[in-house]
């Protein structure tokens, strides 16, 4: 008979650690987006312009309360920027620049102007 009181207490032990909170779901513009990024480098001492294209990918992290993360296995884009008029800030020096979020795709302009480069990215990405 022991046994069966035990049962029953663990069994409301273990309800009780249920939490009964309603769980949020992510953001609609959150997920995995692919692209082409095309890469502009200026070099200003030569006035020389290197153009180059690669395939990206970035991951958009609801991190709730309309503020995300963004970035990909080279590195983030964004720390917890905020979303405001379907527009992030990017803010990760030495970038500066915005994404903007449609229904199924984002556009990221970005650039970092150094002493002797000014770097320019220009992406479309879709789901």
């Amino acid at each position: 008979m022991q046994i069966n009181c035990s049962l029953i207490a663990a069994a409301f032990m273990a309800f009780g650690f249920i939490s009964c909170e309603t769980p949020v779901p992510p953001h609609a513009f959150s997920g995995r987006y692919y692209g082409i990024d095309s890469i502009y480098t200026i070099d200003k001492l030569y006035q020389d312009t290197i153009a180059d294209t690669v395939e990206i990918y970035l991951d958009v992290t609801d991190l709730y309360n309309g503020h995300f993360d963004i970035g990909n296995d080279k590195g983030f884009w964004v720390r917890e920027g905020e979303l405001f008029e379907n527009k992030i800030n990017i803010n990760v020096a030495p970038f500066s620049g915005k994404i903007r979020f449609y229904k199924d795709s984002i556009i990221l302009r970005a650039e970092s102007d150094e002493t002797n480069y000014l770097v320019k990215h220009t992406s479309t990405l879709i789901r």
